[in-house]
């Protein structure tokens, strides 16, 4: 989705310049990912795996800029997540998700 969970009382221009700063890595990312790499290769223990550049298929990486979440697509996930147990079934759309991300 490229959607981002933000708190109810984080000030609308930080959440909009947070927004900015997504959309710009994106772009920078879409140019070439390869700079950049060495955050995802940080984020796995050596004792997991030792990753380099190379490991990366490029062609598979996706980024995508925010938009607003879809209620189908969030009801497909949500009526799964009910099935497992996961969530309440008194949460729906309406009460969960508050798109801010404006198009």
């Amino acid at each position: 989705m490229g959607s981002k969970i933000a708190s109810p009382d984080l000030p609308a221009g930080t959440y909009e310049a947070i927004n900015r700063a997504v959309v710009k890595a994106v772009r920078k990312l879409g140019e070439d990912p390869r700079p950049y790499l060495h955050h995802l290769i940080g984020e796995v223990p050596p004792e997991i795996e030792r990753l380099s550049v190379e490991d990366f298929r490029l062609d598979r990486l996706r980024f995508v800029e925010p938009r607003p979440y879809p209620q189908e697509e969030f009801q497909r996930t949500y009526d799964w997540m009910v099935s497992w147990g996961l969530v309440q079934e008194d949460s729906g759309y309406g009460k969960v998700v508050e798109n801010l991300v404006r198009i």
